[in-house]
């Protein structure tokens, strides 16, 4: 997902989308816990604004040569890892902790700790295992899978940036939407690429939506964009209305799924361009975008935390309390985490890599 912090005047391309991206990764915490709509679109959303956020504030840079390769993955890796870290610790601590509490997976503890330590390099589980999150790359915090094809894809376009015509773009982006047809007819819309099975479909699933952030990018800077624009709680209603959209069958599915991702998405993208919130509403646009990251990636280990505390003998939770305090502890830990940990802890980094 784009986490991309903006000087100040740069800020007024990115507030609105703050305000989106916080949206986003809620509606994907609500999906995790009631299955309810189409949240995990939202991943798809996250990719177009990476990709059009990581043009906008490298682009210039790499191409000059005013940045290199290694300089970029390094900013890349001190604003991304410092949360897949203590992300990594709370799923895999967490579920070694519950495990004691369920003696069948306790024959498991080995294969704990070897997917511990792919999690913390951040690498993928191509392999079927029996603890965590099962048949997911990335078994004790599933949602990492998408920061492992957006640093990939981060990668690739710092290599290739000054190779990549707004034609080149185009072609890329076409490719890789046709390559999509298949996964889609197979898993009945875009919810595929963070399983094993179908780790390869994952490359086409991030590099589809990337792209034609790229592309956003490209043409805003070229003009050739449409001026429009509308409130940005207009935008939001709209992107909030998509995302909760309940199931519509396999056959819209099939639909519904590339008509956000490739339509939808794009033109709320484009719209929030040209938004420029002011007072209360750009304060709270940007606190949801600071937010966005840590509750995306740190979720799933509260959720499941808190599902092992609240299904106990001695708690019974109704459902839509559940859900409610769900999400209250998982906004309240990632802004605990944001302010106490990641935020000082970049900044260290940042003061390290700009002294070296």
């Amino acid at each position: 997902m784009s986490v991309i912090k903006m000087a100040p005047q740069q800020s007024h391309h990115f507030s609105a989308l703050d305000g989106l991206r916080g949206l986003a990764a809620l509606s994907v915490v609500i999906y995790h816990l009631n299955g309810y709509g189409h949240g995990y679109l939202a991943v798809d959303f996250f990719f177009i604004l990476s990709g059009f956020v990581i043009a906008f504030s490298y682009e210039k840079k790499l191409v000059a040569g005013s940045m290199n390769f290694i300089s970029f993955l390094q900013r890349r890796l001190i604003r991304l890892y410092p949360l897949v870290f203590i992300s990594m610790l709370l799923g895999s601590l967490g579920y070694y902790i519950i495990s004691f509490y369920q003696p069948d997976k306790i024959a498991f503890q080995g294969e704990c700790i070897n997917t511990a330590i792919l999690g913390f390099l951040l690498i993928p589980v191509l392999y079927q295992v029996h603890i965590g999150e099962l048949n997911n790359l990335y078994p004790f915090n599933g949602p990492l899978w998408s920061l492992f094809f957006e640093l990939f894809f981060n990668a690739a376009y710092a290599l290739t940036v000054r190779y990549l015509t707004l034609r080149i773009l185009i072609i890329l982006f076409c490719i890789s939407a046709s390559a999509l047809i298949c996964p889609i007819i197979k898993h009945h819309g875009l919810e595929f690429g963070f399983n094993p099975k179908d780790f390869g479909w994952g490359f086409f699933r991030a590099a589809t939506p990337l792209t034609l952030g790229v592309i956003i990018f490209r043409l805003d800077q070229n003009k050739l964009l449409p001026t429009f624009s509308c409130p940005v709680y207009v935008l939001g209603l709209a992107l909030s209305l998509i995302l909760v959209t309940p199931a519509l069958g396999n056959r819209v599915d099939i639909i519904f799924g590339p008509l956000c991702s490739l339509v939808l998405f794009p033109i709320i993208v484009m719209a929030c361009i040209n938004v420029k919130p002011i007072g209360r509403t750009l304060k709270l646009c940007r606190l949801s975008g600071d937010l966005s990251y840590p509750l995306y990636v740190l979720h799933r280990p509260v959720v499941r935390i808190f599902m092992h505390t609240a299904t106990t003998d001695a708690v019974t939770i109704r459902p839509w309390y559940y859900t409610s305090i769900a999400v209250i502890l998982c906004v309240l830990s990632s802004y605990i985490a944001l302010k106490i940990y990641d935020e000082p802890l970049r900044k260290f980094l940042s003061r390290q890599l700009i002294a070296q």
